[in-house]
């Protein structure tokens, strides 16, 4: 009861509070809803390149690498940012076409086990990267030599690998 009286007694602090702690909570749903994070529940969408990873757009996370995007072959960019930096594509991914089958035959896209799949396919080893912007060249197998250092994530000249994150379309 004394807090209801003192907000009677004192109308102005009271609105001034009540002001503070809307702020408060708006500022708490803006920066959440304007992180780089994914947000609550699975993500939908992936990064895709048609020009070797120097660009790259949104699409369907469950497409599964390479698919035919208006007569281009797509495939998946996976891209980072090193701090506050610009975003960059750190490595392209890729399937063979027998991983391709069985991912589609199981019913599991890319984001949902189907990369897994298609790495535990005995010797197709299915899943193949690549360094962006190196042309038809430079695919890895999984499980190939090689194949560990282009899904290594280094951060462009001059930008320190301290603070690497994803970036989430």
């Amino acid at each position: 009861m004394a807090l209801r009286e003192s907000m009677n007694q004192k109308p102005a602090i009271a609105t001034v509070a009540a002001i503070v702690v809307i702020i408060a909570f708006s500022l708490v749903i803006y920066f959440e809803k304007s992180s780089g994070a994914p947000k609550s529940g699975a993500l939908t969408t992936a990064f895709y390149t048609v020009d070797d990873g120097a660009t790259y757009y949104p699409d369907d996370i469950n497409k599964i690498p390479p698919y035919d995007n208006n007569g281009h072959e797509a495939v998946r960019a996976y891209v980072y940012r090193c701090g506050n930096g610009k975003p960059f594509v750190a490595y392209l991914e890729a399937f063979t076409p027998d991983a391709k089958k069985a991912i589609e035959a199981s019913g599991s896209g890319p984001a949902f086990g189907g990369a897994e799949l298609a790495g535990d396919m005995g010797s197709s080893r299915g899943r193949l990267l690549k360094p962006p912007l190196t042309g038809d060249k430079g695919w890895v197998r999984q499980g190939d030599p090689g194949f560990s250092e282009v899904s290594e994530i280094h951060c462009p000249a001059g930008e320190t690998n301290q603070d690497i994150h994803p970036v989430y379309p």
